[in-house]
């Protein structure tokens, strides 16, 4: 994940607390998090190689949460076009967006936060 150096997250809730986070500190968690679970890299590698995979095969990604939810990561392309009023000569022209079935490499791909 790519963050901005002057990127401040704030939390939602006040409950939450009302400090901010920045750069420095995802940076100190992310290093604590790898360094004391060092399978953790395995897991995000192999995660990333699945989806790059899928995503030659223009599979969607499908699983199921340990809660029994089914989540679909399907990132599909789509068209555009302009259709002009064929009634009102004046009318400005309309942009109609059409689904396809084809999935989109481009918005697929960078997903997986390393």
């Amino acid at each position: 994940m790519k963050i901005n150096d002057s990127l401040m997250l704030k939390p939602k809730d006040p409950k939450h607390g009302t400090g901010y986070i920045n750069k420095k500190d995802i940076s100190i968690s992310e290093n604590y998090l790898f360094k004391t679970n060092p399978k953790l890299q395995e897991l995000i590698n192999y995660l990333q190689e699945m989806s790059d995979l899928l995503t030659n095969l223009a599979l969607p990604i499908i699983w199921i949460t340990p809660s029994g939810v089914r989540v679909t990561q399907k990132y599909v392309e789509f068209k555009s076009k302009k259709v002009k009023h064929s009634l009102y000569k004046g009318a400005n022209p309309r942009t109609i967006v059409i689904h396809t079935d084809k999935i989109s490499r481009r918005k697929r791909m960078g997903q997986w936060v390393t």
